[in-house]
Order: C-alpha cells, then structure tokens, then sequence
C-alpha cells in the first residue's frame, strides 16, 4: 500500500487552516498537518517531514520567507517543495519568494482546483526525489561494500605474493637456513625505514617486495 503524501498547513488564521485543509481532504486522501507559525512548521518538518509544504508569508514570531529560507539552505530539508500562498500581490514579494527557494506561488483567495492541482504536481516531484535519494544512496552503499570486497581480496593477494618471494628466496638459498630468515627481515626493516623517510605507501611496498630479491 502506498504511503499517503503529508501536506504541512501554515497560517497564523485559523479559518485558512481550515480551508485549506477542506480543499486537500475533499479532492485527494492526503494527510493534511496545521501550524499557525514558522517555528511551528520547522518543529513539525524536523519530526517528521512532509511532502509539501503550503505556506503564508505574514506571521508571527517566524514569517514565510524567513522560514522558506531556513528550510532550502537545510541538506536535509531543501528539497520540499514549497508553495508561498498570501495575499500580497506586488511583484517584489513574487521575486522574494522565489529567491527564498520557494517553488511556487499562490495568491489569496485560493482557487480550490489550483490548489489541488499544484500540490498534486509538487507531490510527484517529491515522489520523484526521493526514488532518487534512495537510488543513490543504495548505488554508494553497493559500491562501498564492493570496494571493500576488493581491498580484502587485494590484501589477500599481496600477503600470498610475499609469501611466495619469501619462500623462493629460502629455496635459493637452500643451503644456508639462516639466509632465508635474513632476508625477510631485511624486507622489513628496508619498508619500515622507507615508511620513516616519508615516502609514500606505493613506493613503500614495492621496497617491501624488492628487497628479498
């Protein structure tokens, strides 16, 4: 079964609170949250976040714009579409509007289908982030559990590959036991000595391997 999308409410009036809730529920089965402030709203969207947000510009103690702002500079929270619905209808609150983050913009009074159809749009664009988000995040976790399948596999190779100078140089030097033994603390010690000098971990390795030879 399908999640139902969260549609968070915010006006200081408590009959816009109402309306708007109204439109939502008769036309599509969403879940319809209310704040009557900013500091409401960002409470809200941090507990538990919505799909879209409808939100006035003019309210008490944390108004639209500045709310907007505070959520699309969040990495957390700025890909929730965002509709600035108020009854202010000069250019210059349209422009502030959209330089907040805001993704689209209603004016009061509200026509129920248009505000039907915005969020229904927005609700897909977020639908559309969020698949994205998760298929992404799954391809880095698939890719780092890869990555490290290889490292371990790689680590095991390099071990065996010493092994195996270390076992050729003892059946050269068959004759003397010690000389074997030597030879491998000499790679050593040469690698430990490369590693203080500060040279990097490449080169550092291949003295390791080099020096039995």
């Amino acid at each position: 079964m399908n999640k139902k999308a969260r549609i968070l409410v915010v006006d200081d009036e408590e009959r816009n609170l109402n309306l708007m809730r109204d439109i939502l529920l008769t036309q599509e089965d969403y879940e319809v949250v209310l704040a009557n402030d900013g500091q409401a709203a960002l409470d809200i969207v941090h507990a538990d976040p919505p799909d879209v947000i409808l939100m006035d510009v003019n309210m008490p103690r944390k108004d639209g714009f500045e709310t907007a702002r505070e959520l699309k500079s969040n990495e957390e929270t700025k890909l929730i579409p965002i509709v600035m619905v108020t009854g202010l209808s000069a250019v210059e609150h349209r422009i502030t509007a959209l330089e907040v983050g805001a993704d689209d913009f209603l004016a009061k009074p509200v026509d129920m289908m248009e505000v039907v159809a915005r969020v229904r749009s927005l609700v897909k664009v977020k639908a559309y982030h969020d698949h994205m988000r998760d298929y992404q995040r799954a391809l880095e976790a698939e890719v780092a559990k890869r990555t490290e399948q290889l490292r371990r596999a790689f680590d095991k190779i390099k071990v065996v590959s010493l092994d195996t100078i270390y076992r050729l140089a003892r059946a050269a030097e068959y004759k003397d036991e010690d000389t074997g033994e030597h030879l491998q603390r000499m790679s050593h010690y040469a690698a430990a000595v490369a590693r203080r000098m500060g040279l990097n971990d490449r080169t550092v390795e291949a003295i390791l391997y080099a020096s039995p030879m």
